[in-house]
Order: structure tokens, then C-alpha cells, then sequence
């Protein structure tokens, strides 16, 4: 099978591409001709996906969809591209997936919350409502014309999404988030997640103390109130705990300050160890006694948590968007609610995992058996008949 693969971009930014390059190295070992079609001729410099691409020319999106013709896929698949018209050209190209990674087309920002007085989960759909909010729920800038250009594109995403043969989902939250806004729940598919493989953790290594937040520094993935609630978690607990950050961002400011807030004499240590590629967090991870999750907004699942439970290492969350349908409470970590006390909701969480060894036990065990349920799933098996269907001739 020929598939046609179109992404923003070929730089190493985040999840989604980190999956695309996964996911497309997987469907090549499984026989598949698969080749990526990225908006952004110039981000393949450097340290860049490793993948069979085609890079636009200077006139991006007709050359690109010059390229994706020539290519003859039997699918193109649609990872979230940024502009409206060169997605609304590939959509002329039949059959065709949108795998949604997020809230493309659902919301004016596509955070699906609201930051003020402080963060909170939007559960509305897209529309005129959400106008009237933007200004007195802060959900993006304060310039008046970049939120309605913003409003009339994520329009045009939701329309476009509507008319896609599939949509590919790694959450049953994300799923229905695109049922409420009127795609038919017939054309929607739930994959099982891409795991990775199972670590065997060298416990000399293991520091049960040692908690590690794996991400960007953005504020709605909410580094700052980890730091916080760890901070309180080793005055709870009375005794040292380490935690190291790894990751990049605009919040990175926040997070030193909530750093400079931490009272002294405080028993914990608190290090930024910046962007590392894939083998140092895998190193980092096996090191690691727990992985927090401080996520605010809904996040749309949370692929960080497999990475850690493939290690046996438990996590905290708050209960939000798709991190419940990994994170069991009480098996393979704990989830906190974010409202109204976050920090200390965060911390008592953290206080749970850690304070009585034989239970932190059982949680690495859970966390363990969760992963194991999850490999056994064979997620790039099911994509690969989830293509083969839609190729095949899906429903109009």
C-alpha cells in the first residue's frame, strides 16, 4: 500500500512528530511504500525526522501537492496541517485519514481551556460563544483580528475535518470531542497507543526519590505548580526528593520562579536539563522514581506515560482529557483534580505514590502490567488494517 503522509513539519518539536516518525518507520519494516509530505520546506536541517520525504520547493503547498500527486498514494493521511487551503486540496485526493493528535478545528487556540482567573478545561464546540469568551476567559492573545482570522480558520479545519473518509484517534476523549462537533461516529476510529518497548529497569539504578517531568515548558502543561507541588510533597514526606525537568518552552521563566519560591531549607533538589533526544530520557526514565504529569489543559493523552511504564515507573496526573485511560488510579499511579488547589491536589498525589514503600511497589508493578496490556495491543498492526480499510473504500 501507498501512503502519503502530510505534516507540518520534519523538525523534532513534540509528539506528534515523534509519532509520525515512528509510526512511518513502522509501516516501512511492515512492507508498506510510505513517503512524508511536510508544509515546511526548511525545518529538515539538522537533526530532523528520519523518514523517505518529499521537501517542498518555494511555492510550498503547490509544489507539495504536485509531489503527493505524482506519489499516487492509495491513502494520504493528514497529521494536523496549519493551512486550511493546501488541507482542503488534499482532501480532493481520495481516500483520506485526519488523525487527530489534538483539537484542530474545536477550538479558536486549540488549548481547549481557559486561563483566567486560572486554567481550566473548555468543554464547549466551536462557535460564536466562543467569541464572546475569548476576551474574559483569556483563551489566546488580545488582538481582535487575530481572533476572528483564528476563529474563521479553525472553521474551515472543522469544516474540512468533517469530510474526511476516517479519523484516527489515540483516545476515546479525543474521539468524542469530534463526535460533539458533528464528525459521524461510524467514520471514527480509536487506535490502541503506540507503546514502546518494555525497559528492564536496573533497580540499583532506580531512585525512588528521583521525579522527573518529561515535556515542553508550556504553562498549560503546568511545569511551574510541579515544582510547587514537589516542593511541598518533601516537606509532607520529610525527606530529600530530586527533581529534574527536561524540556523546553516559554514557560521556562515561570518555572524559575516558582524554583526562587521554594522556601529554604526545603529538601528538595531541583534541576532543568533541558531538550535531551530520545536515548537520554529513555536514560534519564530508568533512573527515575516517579513521572509527574502536571498537564492543566485536557491533554489528548499523554504517550509519556507508556514511556515511563515501560520502565515500571509509576506516574501522577490530573484527571484531565485522555491521561485517565492510561493512568489508573491507585494501580499504576494516582490522579489529582486540578480544581480548585491544584498544588496541593498535585502533592498529596505525590505523597501517596511515595510514602509507604510496599504501595510504591505495588505501583511499579501496576505500571508494569498497564504497559504490558498496552505492547500486547500491536498498535502499528491495527493502523495498518485501519488503512487497509479505508483504501479499500471507505464510507462517503
Amino acid at each position: 500500500m501507498r501512503i502519503a503522509v502530510a505534516t507540518r513539519t520534519l523538525a523534532r518539536i513534540g509528539g506528534v512528530e515523534a509519532y509520525v516518525e515512528q509510526s512511518v518507520s513502522a509501516l516501512c519494516r511492515a512492507g508498506h511504500d510510505v513517503c512524508v509530505f511536510p508544509e515546511d520546506g526548511q525545518a529538515r536541517r539538522g537533526n530532523g525526522l528520519v523518514v523517505p520525504a518529499r521537501v517542498p520547493a518555494n511555492d510550498q503547498a503547490r509544489s507539495l501537492l504536485a509531489g503527493v500527486h505524482a506519489y499516487g498514494p492509495d491513502v494520504v493521511i493528514n497529521h494536523g496541517l496549519l493551512d486550511p487551503a493546501f488541507e482542503e486540496a488534499l482532501l480532493e485526493m481520495r481516500p483520506s485519514v485526519f488523525f487527530a493528535h489534538a483539537y484542530h478545528g474545536t477550538c479558536i487556540s486549540g488549548a481547549k481551556a481557559h486561563s483566567f482567573p486560572g486554567v481550566r478545561v473548555c468543554d464547549r464546540t466551536l462557535g460564536p460563544g466562543c467569541l464572546l469568551r475569548y476576551y474574559p476567559r483569556r483563551c489566546g492573545g488580545l488582538s481582535t483580528a487575530t481572533m476572528v482570522r483564528e476563529y474563521r480558520v479553525q472553521q474551515r479545519r472543522l469544516s474540512a475535518v468533517r469530510r474526511y473518509d476516517r479519523l484516527f484517534a489515540l483516545s476515546t476523549h479525543v474521539a468524542s470531542e469530534y463526535e460533539r462537533h458533528g464528525v459521524a461516529g461510524a467514520r471514527i476510529r480509536v487506535l490502541s497507543p503506540p507503546v514502546p518497548a518494555g525497559g528492564g529497569a536496573d533497580e540499583c539504578r532506580l531512585d525512588r526519590d528521583h521525579i522527573v517531568y518529561l515535556g515542553r515548558l508550556e504553562r498549560l502543561k503546568g511545569p511551574a505548580v510541579g515544582v510547587a507541588a514537589a516542593a511541598a510533597a518533601a516537606v509532607r514526606l520529610a525527606r530529600p526528593l530530586r527533581l529534574t525537568l527536561a524540556g523546553i518552552g516559554s514557560a521556562v521563566d515561570d518555572v524559575h520562579r516558582a524554583i526562587a519560591r521554594i522556601s529554604p531549607g526545603t529538601p528538595i533538589e531541583v534541576s532543568l536539563a533541558g531538550r535531551l533526544e530520545p536515548d537520554a530520557c529513555a536514560a534519564l526514565l530508568a533512573t527515575a522514581g516517579l513521572l509527574i504529569v502536571p498537564s492543566l489543559w485536557p491533554e489528548p493523552f499523554g504517550l509519556v506515560g507508556f514511556e515511563a511504564a515501560a520502565r515500571g515507573v509509576p506516574s501522577v496526573a490530573f484527571r484531565v482529557g485522555g491521561i485517565p485511560e492510561w493512568l489508573t488510579d491507585g494501580v499504576s499511579g494516582h490522579l489529582a483534580n486540578p480544581h480548585p488547589h491544584p498544588v496541593s491536589a498535585l502533592c498529596d498525589a505525590i505523597v501517596l505514590a511515595l510514602g509507604d514503600e510496599s504501595h510504591y511497589r505495588q505501583l511499579r508493578r501496576g505500571a508494569r502490567a498497564a504497559h504490558a496490556a498496552a505492547a500486547a495491543r500491536d498498535h502499528i498492526g491495527a493502523l495498518g488494517e485501519a488503512l487497509e480499510d479505508v483504501a479499500g473504500g471507505a464510507p462517503r
